[in-house]
């Protein structure tokens, strides 16, 4: 269990676990939160529903205890809760963070964000195109960023935004699976033209995509739901989970979730205090998992951003360090 399992990762702590059910039993989690010790937490995770933790988060705010939600990617509820923390990137969020990674990583490349249309995506867009420009006007780099709206201008319309000298880094706005096979085969056939890194979105990883034109693109997909099970750390949390529960743990049940979410934030109360919140914008953490990056937003709450980039090595996703 977790309570048995933390301390072996270095977390002394009293953990309590309350089964509160889902959102057709309310009342389970009122009667927890009626517990006097309730009061007395420095820190609450979840519930996991979003009517259960509605009335948790009422709590929260008024007992002054800062509450984790570990599954919603809604951003409405941290508006007007600063004691509120969102664990799941939205995908807005999630383009600060591959902003960083193309700056990082790709300091001289000719980058190119490709879409379907004007229409899709334009907020992660704005942000994307707003972030990485800054970027570049920092470094006096001020023609390296362009776009392309791939179901009007096509592979030849890319082809004008392509160099021939430079590193070619395409960043892509789309979650379409016919879209992303036909546009990821076109590119493909342009590779040995131009030195090209296509950038994805997580759900690619579930496409039923060309394994040579993955490799071909030099694809990359950033995501908070894959696991490099080539890593030694996931190789010991598994060993040990399939020990504890006859099992091994999947990611589309938490197991991992659970881990990263309760160490990074047992280890964030560890390491600043009750009041941690008030210094770990500035703590970054890669789990087995999930990467944990938060930002206060500007109507209440704090949002994760932190994703995990992976790329297509030898025919697997490993992760990028």
């Amino acid at each position: 269990s977790l309570h048995d399992a933390l301390p072996i990762y270095g977390l002394n702590v009293k953990l309590s676990v309350y089964d509160v059910a889902g959102d057709e039993h309310l009342e389970k989690t009122r009667k927890v939160l009626a517990k006097k010790e309730m009061a007395n937490m420095d820190l609450i995770i979840g519930p996991f529903y979003a009517k259960g933790f509605e009335v948790a988060s009422k709590y929260a705010g008024e007992h002054k205890i800062p509450i984790v939600n570990p599954l919603s990617k809604r951003n409405e509820i941290l508006v007007g809760k600063p004691w509120v923390f969102k664990v799941q990137p939205a995908l807005t969020g999630q383009m600060f963070e591959v902003a960083a990674f193309v700056k990082n990583h790709f300091q001289d490349a000719n980058i190119v964000l490709v879409r379907t249309n004007r229409v899709k995506f334009a907020a992660e867009a704005d942000i994307l195109k707003t972030q990485i420009q800054s970027s570049l006007n920092e470094q006096n780099k001020f023609s390296l960023f362009k776009e392309v709206f791939f179901t009007s201008e096509g592979i030849s319309g890319l082809k004008l935004k392509l160099s021939a000298s430079k590193p070619n880094v395409l960043i892509v706005l789309s979650d379409e699976e016919a879209i992303v096979s036909d546009m990821l085969g076109k590119m493909d056939e342009i590779s040995g033209q131009y030195d090209l890194t296509v950038l994805g979105m997580g759900a690619w990883e579930q496409y039923k995509l060309d394994v040579k034109v993955m490799s071909n693109i030099k694809l990359h997909l950033y995501s908070n739901k894959l696991v490099d099970f080539s890593e030694d750390q996931i190789k010991n949390f598994t060993s040990d989970f399939q020990k504890e529960y006859n099992t091994v743990p999947d990611v589309k049940k938490y197991g991992f979730d659970g881990f990263d979410i309760t160490y990074f934030f047992l280890s964030s109360l560890m390491k600043f205090g009750v009041y941690f919140e008030k210094q770990f914008t500035q703590y970054e953490y890669k789990g087995l998992q999930n990467s944990f990056h938060f930002r206060k937003t500007p109507t209440g709450g704090y949002e994760n951003i932190g994703v995990n980039f992976y790329k297509y090595e030898n025919y697997n996703l490993r992760r990028v360090q």
